[in-house]
C-alpha cells in the first residue's frame, strides 16, 4: 500500500516515500483557487502568509521529489500522468 501525506513537516523525513510526488500548481492558479473556495477556512488566512509559506516550502519538496506533477490540468489528465509514471519501469 502506497503511502500518501499532504503537506509538509519534519516528521515526513522518516516516512518511507516510494516514489516521492509533488504536486505544484503556478502561483496565479493557487490563488484563484484560494480565491474561489469557501469551504475550507485555510483558505480564508492570510493569502500573503500562504504565499510565503509556498516561497519556503515548495523548493525543498521540489528536491526531494521523484515526480513533479502540475495540477493546473484537469484531474482526469493528471491522474493518467501519474498512472503513467507510476507504470514505468
Amino acid at each position: 500500500m502506497p503511502s500518501i501525506f499532504a503537506g509538509c513537516s519534519e516528521e515526513q523525513a522518516t516516512i518511507a516515500f516510494d516514489p516521492s510526488v509533488l504536486l505544484t500548481a503556478p502561483r496565479e492558479v493557487i490563488v484563484e483557487r484560494l480565491r474561489i473556495r469557501t469551504t475550507n477556512p485555510f483558505a480564508r488566512g492570510d493569502q500573503s502568509q500562504i504565499l510565503s509559506d509556498l516561497d519556503a516550502v515548495e523548493p525543498l519538496l521540489h528536491r526531494s521529489a521523484d515526480l513533479i506533477l502540475g495540477t493546473a490540468q484537469p484531474p482526469g489528465a493528471l491522474a493518467d500522468q501519474l498512472l503513467q509514471a507510476l507504470a514505468a519501469p
